[in-house]
Parts: C-alpha cells; structure tokens; sequence
C-alpha cells in the first residue's frame, strides 16, 4: 500500500536520504563515538580526549578508504565522498569481515566443543545406558500390548452391538 500511496519521486527523495544518514552514522559517527569511549577510558588522555578521539577518527578514515583501494569501486563520474563510493567499500569490508568471522567462528566452535566429545566412557556408563535403553523398549512394547488389547475390547464389544 505505500507503493500506492506515496509519489515516486518522495519514495525516492525518503530512500536517498535515509542511505545517506544511515552511511553518515556507519561511517563517521559511530567510529567517532567508538574513538571517544575508548580516549575517555584512558586516565593520561582525559583532558585531550576529543584531539585524541578526532586523531583516532581521522586515523580509522583513513584506514577505512586505504582497505577499499584495492578493489575496483572507484568511478571516476563520482566524487570521492560519493554515496556510491562509501557504500562500495562498506559493503565490500563488510563482506570480508563478515567471511573473516564466519570462518573463525567455523573453525572454532568445533575446537571449543571437541572436549565435550572426548570424555572418557567408562563400561559403567555403557551398561547403565543399556539399562536405560532396554527399560525403554520395555515401556514401549508393554504400551503397545496395552493398546492392542484395548483394540480388541473394543473391537468385540462393537460386534455384539451388530
């Protein structure tokens, strides 16, 4: 219904600048705020943390377009501060650390639980789990015996009714 309802050059205009605010808090807000949390913890860097966290700021922006220079995003029709040119290298980092992640968490989940599968069985373990089993099946064959006699109760009653 909002397709309906809204023009097409408001759903664009609300689009545009929704993109826009949200790559102005991802890439220059939030790492600035990050900058000034950290600065702020350290006792020695109180009095100067907003020239610290701007030179931690300026520091990440930096590291932040020098990780996008090897990949071919950069397009000469657009500016260097272009809403294609910080989407590209957000999406093109955020891809990479969402692989980097995704193979550290694949390799060390298995490596964090591997104790859990190692424990030693002793045959005391293995005997009172075969208890536990056969007492299982005993409950499942006797439930069993229980419903088919019910069947047949029922079965003969509904004869002698006919």
């Amino acid at each position: 219904t909002l397709f309906r309802s809204l023009n097409s050059s408001s759903r664009y205009f609300h689009w545009k600048l929704n993109l826009c605010v949200i790559l102005l808090v991802l890439v220059f807000v939030v790492p600035f705020y990050i900058g000034y949390f950290v600065v702020s913890n350290i006792r020695l860097l109180r009095r100067q943390r907003l020239i610290c966290s701007c030179i931690l700021w300026i520091s990440f922006m930096y590291i932040f377009w020098k990780l996008g220079d090897p990949f071919p995003i950069l397009s000469p029709k657009h500016g260097i501060l272009s809403i294609e040119q910080l989407i590209s290298r957000v999406g093109v980092i955020g891809v990479t650390l969402m692989a980097l992640l995704s193979g550290f968490g694949a390799v060390n989940c298995p490596y964090t639980y591997m104790s859990y599968f190692l424990r030693n069985v002793t045959d005391a373990n293995i005997a009172a789990l075969e208890r536990r089993l056969l007492q299982t099946l005993d409950m499942i064959i006797s439930k069993k015996k229980r419903m088919v006699m019910m069947r047949r109760s029922m079965f003969q009653r509904g004869d002698r009714k006919s």
